[in-house]
């Protein structure tokens, strides 16, 4: 009897020392990634004010936004840089030439202001989802 309850107690604990295996990954908070999936993708849009062009932009699923512009005023392309937060916030987002935009997305419109401290011109923007 004394040789069952060993061999009980043997399979008993190494049934349960498998059973607590972690299987499940560690996510670190560089692992997380931002509910922006409905902004992600391609967009095209104009804006106008104290200079006009267009602007093109590429946001990615974690809500890094790149892109590029054109302005008609000075006849020249700049890049355009940031984030879109969760709420669909243009955060950080500014351009090559110095040029701050700041608005809000839809998950197909978006629009905001733009604003450019060294040379002060400021107007609107829109675009739309590709």
């Amino acid at each position: 009897m004394k040789y069952f309850n060993s061999l009980f107690l043997l399979v008993a604990l190494s049934i349960f020392a498998i059973s607590c295996d972690d299987d499940e990954p560690t996510v670190t908070p560089d692992d997380t990634v931002q509910d922006t999936y409905k902004y992600d993708g391609d967009w095209e849009g104009t804006y106008d004010g104290d200079d006009t062009g267009t602007i093109s932009i590429t946001i990615d699923n974690n809500g890094k936004l790149t892109g590029t512009g054109y302005s008609n005023s000075t006849s020249a392309n700049f890049q355009i840089t940031g984030t879109v937060s969760e709420e669909g916030v243009f955060e950080n987002t500014t351009t090559s030439i110095g040029t701050d935009f700041i608005g809000t997305m839809g998950e197909l419109y978006a629009s905001g202001t733009y604003h450019n401290k060294g040379t002060g011109i400021t107007g609107g923007w829109t675009a739309a989802k590709q």
